[in-house]
């Protein structure tokens, strides 16, 4: 095993992501995703077309799920993990073979047993295979000889046919290593996949250019010193340590982090410069894009390279040694106490992968009853899975969803209006919508209803509270989500009946 690993590692990570695909519920991006890739052909096309993601991976899986006969979601997961295992067979061969036999294993078994490997890897989402293009693409483009390179520029190609941030990001990071080299066939590989990834997106046609701009406007309207902040805090933490950690092990975690990013730091080299620029870039894009709980899964690409750097850190000998190896193995022990959290669905940091969004959605339907014409729905879409949960009620709702700032104003317009006799607020506790749009909605319906009892979901745990402390937000929520509800006061002190 120790000669060639990686076989007996591939059936491991098979065990670990294989059984039970269906073992979390489906969240927003995979019922999208299914549902898109169901649609006909033409129509499949148009929507495709409309979505902020190139098509790459919605047509592959769409191609997949005609050929698998299994449940629409297992399937698509299951493409996922299959990525995922030559993702895994790509960072052997390509990153660790020039490894000592100890060295190359330990980062296998690392990388295997990352809680957030086993967690994003297992989504019906492209994550796995932008893992398997980026360790691709830089690890041919770091080879010596000219047909890899070429490679690197297909692969590079693909990934820019996958996720806008992630080919850009990747595109980045190649211009960096081929810059460093000599001769102009070294340098005109990267033009090669420049040149295909824009044939390929100008095949097809003009929407996903406005796609892409629509993401860079997005990103450049999120981006600021806090998100970037929260994104590499949380993104960070998510990498190193995985997303399920038990309370024990964060205290531990704690107590290494300094001396296991020393040991990172220790083993980076001649591939330091292409993925700083690849982490860069794509922090940079993402943090602008998306809440900061889901920066984890689109930038799940750096975790193998800082497995290879902490790896390398290792001294090969003298007084250092055993405690390297100490620390590598205590690394690995917290990672592996991760794993049961996750198949147990408990100590999750983004909590909402454990809610079934039909929960919420049945929650909501049940305060509306019978009075759908009369009642108004209010979900926050920053830090909220609103489109999932909409997608979910079996009937809908008039709605305002909290995605800008003029939410307060629509919000209160509709206020005036004496046909809406209930409002129904959804959203996260931890208000991350610009200017508090949420909390500045609920005080509007304070002031003009009388609010009932909400709903909670999730409540933090002992560490996590403690945690949100520290994070100066003012107050300590207890639970994850909330659902407030107003109603004007004469619904909810209805008359009493006429006497008889």
């Amino acid at each position: 095993m120790r000669k060639d690993p990686l076989i007996w590692v591939l059936v491991l990570q098979a065990l670990m992501h294989l059984p039970a695909l269906g073992h979390l519920p489906p969240w927003s991006d995979e019922q999208y995703t299914a549902a898109l890739v169901a649609l006909p052909g033409e129509v499949f096309w148009a929507e495709a077309g409309r979505d902020v993601h190139p098509p790459l991976y919605y047509l592959l899986q769409k191609g997949w799920l005609w050929l698998v006969p299994l449940d629409p979601m297992v399937a698509m997961r299951l493409l996922s993990v299959c990525f995922g295992l030559a993702a895994t067979a790509a960072f052997d061969r390509l990153w660790l073979r020039s490894l000592a036999p100890t060295p190359r294993l330990a980062a296998l078994l690392l990388w295997v047993s990352s809680p957030s490997w086993l967690l994003y890897a297992r989504m019906g989402r492209s994550y796995s295979l932008q893992v398997l293009l980026v360790l691709l693409a830089l690890g041919w483009l770091m080879q010596k000889d000219h047909p890899r390179l070429i490679r690197a520029g297909f692969a590079a190609a693909l990934c820019l046919l996958t996720d806008y941030v992630t080919g850009l990001a990747l595109m980045a990071a190649c211009g960096v290593a081929l810059g460093r080299r000599e001769g102009p066939l070294a340098r005109g590989s990267l033009g090669v996949g420049l040149a295909l990834a824009g044939l390929s997106m100008a095949s097809l046609g003009p929407g996903i250019w406005e796609n892409a701009g629509k993401w860079l406007e997005r990103a450049g309207e999120g981006l600021g010193p806090g998100s970037v902040l929260l994104g590499l805090g949380f993104g960070g933490a998510s990498l190193v340590y995985g997303e399920t950690l038990p309370g024990i092990a964060w205290v531990l975690a704690l107590l290494i982090t300094g001396p296991l990013g020393l040991l990172i730091l220790r083993g980076t080299g001649k591939p330091m410069l292409p993925v700083g620029v690849l982490a860069g870039v794509a922090l940079l894009g993402v943090a602008g894009w998306v809440g900061f709980s889901f920066v984890p899964a689109r930038v799940l690409y750096l975790a193998p390279f800082l497995i290879l750097f902490a790896v390398r850190g290792v001294p090969e000998g003298g007084r250092w040694l055993r405690p390297a190896l100490l620390l590598l193995g205590a690394w690995g022990g917290i990672r592996i106490s991760a794993v049961p959290s996750y198949w147990m669905q408990r100590d999750f940091l983004n909590s909402g992968y454990v809610l079934p969004l039909s929960v919420l959605a049945q929650e909501v339907q049940v305060q509306v009853g019978e009075d759908r014409a009369g009642s108004l729905l209010v979900i926050d879409a920053f830090n909220t899975d609103a489109n999932g949960v909409l997608r979910a009620l079996e009937e809908p709702i008039p709605t305002v969803v909290v995605d800008r700032e003029d939410a307060v104003a629509r919000v209160a317009r509709l206020l005036e209006d004496p046909g809406v006799r209930r409002i129904l607020v959804l959203r996260n506790s931890h208000d991350l919508s610009p200017g508090g749009c949420n909390e500045r909605i609920e005080a509007l319906l304070a002031a003009r209803m009388v609010e009932g009892e909400p709903t909670r979901w999730l409540e933090y745990n002992w560490l996590q509270r403690l945690g949100i402390a520290q994070l100066d937000w003012g107050y300590v929520p207890s639970h994850y989500l909330q659902l407030r509800v107003f109603v004007r006061e004469a619904a909810a002190s209805p008359p009493p009946p006429p006497p008889t």
